[in-house]
Order: structure tokens, then sequence, then C-alpha cells
């Protein structure tokens, strides 16, 4: 019997979901692993959880909403990029308004969905962050 397991194995890419609302959080998490089964998926419900599990796991893609107890979701990201530069986050807010968008962009967010879009929205864009991270 051969229990040796393969010298490689691909890292599951790990996805951060930051969001205070517990069953909101609970909902994103299971409908984004039924769709992304070969992803990982891991929680935080502040800034602080947020920015201690990027350092413990490095997550590959940060699903942030916008406001959070504490720092919101802006402060948060900027403090997530300083740290985690190449890890990709989409921020998620119930505000679909262009100064929010604006300031999400300039603290270094990939992505804004508008959490009433993130059916629309949200799949297509991890499908294409996940497809690039197989690719780097």
């Amino acid at each position: 019997m051969n229990d040796k397991k393969p010298a490689y194995q691909a890292k599951k890419p790990i996805i951060l979901i930051v969001e205070d609302h517990d069953t909101l959080r609970d909902s994103l998490q299971k409908w984004l692993k039924a769709l992304f089964p070969e992803s990982e998926f891991i929680e935080g419900k502040n800034s602080d959880e947020a920015l201690i599990m990027t350092e413990k796991r490095s997550p590959d893609i940060v699903l942030m909403d916008i406001k959070l107890p504490q720092l919101d979701g802006i402060e948060t990201t900027r403090r997530l990029k300083k740290t985690a530069p190449e890890t990709r986050i989409i921020m998620l807010s119930m505000y679909d308004a262009p100064e929010y968008r604006t300031a999400a962009q300039s603290a270094g967010a990939t992505a804004y969905v508008p959490k009433h879009r993130m059916h629309d929205e949200l799949v297509p864009l991890l499908k294409e962050l996940l497809s690039d991270l197989k690719k780097s």
C-alpha cells in the first residue's frame, strides 16, 4: 500500500468573508461554497478579525463589507493592503454611490459590488479572480 502524498499539491484559494451581520455572512459563505467548492472560505465579523485572519491565513481574496464596527471597510482595506498587497479585495456595500466606489478604489480595493447586485456581479468577478490566481 502506498501512503505517500504527491510531492506537490496545489494550494486551495482562500477567500475571507468580512461581514458583521452573522446571517448574511453565513448565507454568503454557504452560497459561494456551493459555487466554488475548490476554494476554502474563512470568516471575520469586524476589522480586527479581518486583519488577524489576513496575517494568519494570507487569503487570496477578501470580500469586505464597507460598514463594519470599529474601523470601516475602507480603512480596513487600506491597512490590509499595506500588509498583504497581493490580496484582492472586493468591497461589498449597500450603497451604490460614486463616492463609495472612489473611496474603495483609493483604499486599494480591486472591485466594488453593491449587495443588491451580488448575484449578477460577484460570481463572474470571483470566477475571473480565481482564474487569474491559477495562472500565476
